[in-house]
């Protein structure tokens, strides 16, 4: 077996386990737990559910997110799967065009 083969067959292993991934993503002031099933959403899917559920909170339509980033300030692909890059109760931070506006205008 090959290296690539038995990393493959771990990860699929590992996603077995798991029944149900969930991540935390962070939009402003407010915490949003989404559930991901086995995660093979892609990245970009966190940022429209949190938005949906955000925007219902406010009565406010923001759009989507400009990107999803890990702790750090790390900009996830957003187009790779949660699971190959994300883990379990792992917290996200989503970013939206009008943050930088904001920042923006608080800026004397």
């Amino acid at each position: 077996m090959h290296l690539g083969e038995e990393i493959k067959g771990r990860e699929r292993e590992r996603r077995k386990e798991l029944v149900s991934m969930r991540i935390y993503v962070h939009v402003r002031e407010k915490v949003i737990a989404l559930e991901c099933g086995d995660g093979t959403q892609d990245v970009i899917w966190l940022g429209n559910a949190a938005m949906v559920h955000y925007d219902s909170s406010f009565g406010r339509k923001y759009g989507s997110p400009k990107c999803i980033q890990k702790e750090g300030g790390i900009t996830c692909d957003p187009d790779a799967r949660v699971c190959d890059l994300l883990d379990d109760n792992q917290h996200v931070f989503a970013v939206l065009d009008t943050d930088d506006d904001d920042e923006n205008e608080a800026t004397p």
